[in-house]
């Protein structure tokens, strides 16, 4: 008799997987929360990207000058980074990120979700006035951003079942350059490369604190409103 022996691959639960049909312990609960937010940014549209408003960085700039007599001077000036077209992507990635809790008597439960490979992509376009002997100049080009977003938060419980959020506040994790074109040769490079990513990140944390917060709050007040 030939027995034959089959290698099954058993995948990790997914996140879809986490949430279960009657949450009781504050993980359960998270772990709802987390899907029904994310279902609801799908719903309005902002999964797999959502465009965002754009944002301006100013650099200081100091522009040594030669006269005609030979002496030195200074003149103070400045650069506008403008972010021209944004948009960030895999909000849906949002999601428990370590263990919740619950208070001593049940009321509250606090915990952190997070969104992990978080891209931002923009297009950037920096303008230099010019001053003195330096010329003015416009360098445009595309930067993205990388990063992982953490959004600490506790709600309201009353007998298992959400009732609203009393502190919620998103922090970014690490982050990495993925991409940064037409700054090759540029001897502001590593100033202009701060300044944009600097620009993203900020607002990619702003949408979390907001956006995100929405649906957050949405799924909340669902779950609430379903439990009458």
């Amino acid at each position: 008799m030939l027995v034959c022996l089959a290698t099954v691959a058993i995948a990790a639960p997914t996140f879809e997987e986490r949430a279960v049909t009657n949450p009781k312990t504050p993980n359960q609960i998270a772990d709802k929360l987390a899907e029904d937010a994310a279902a609801d940014m799908l719903f309005r549209k902002w999964v797999p990207c959502k465009n965002f408003q754009n944002g301006n960085v100013t650099v200081g700039l100091d522009a040594d000058e030669s006269g005609n007599d030979g002496s030195a001077s200074s003149s103070k000036s400045s650069e506008e980074i403008r972010i021209t077209a944004a948009e960030i992507c895999n909000l849906g990635s949002f999601t428990r990120s370590k263990s919740a809790v619950f208070n001593a008597d049940k009321t509250v439960i606090t915990g952190t979700m997070k969104m992990e490979d978080v891209k931002v992509d923009g297009a950037y376009q920096i303008v230099f006035p010019g001053v003195g002997q330096a010329p003015a100049n416009t360098v445009k080009g595309t930067l993205v951003e990388k990063l992982t977003i953490f959004c600490d938060y506790s709600i309201k419980v009353l007998n298992l079942v959400p009732q609203n959020i009393q502190t919620y506040n998103c922090r970014k994790g690490k982050e990495a350059l993925a991409s940064a074109t037409n700054m090759a040769g540029n001897g502001m490079e590593a100033i202009h490369v701060a300044g944009i990513r600097q620009s993203l990140s900020r607002q990619a944390v702003q949408i979390a604190n907001t956006n995100v917060k929405v649906a957050f709050n949405t799924a909340v007040q669902d779950w609430k409103n379903a439990a009458v």
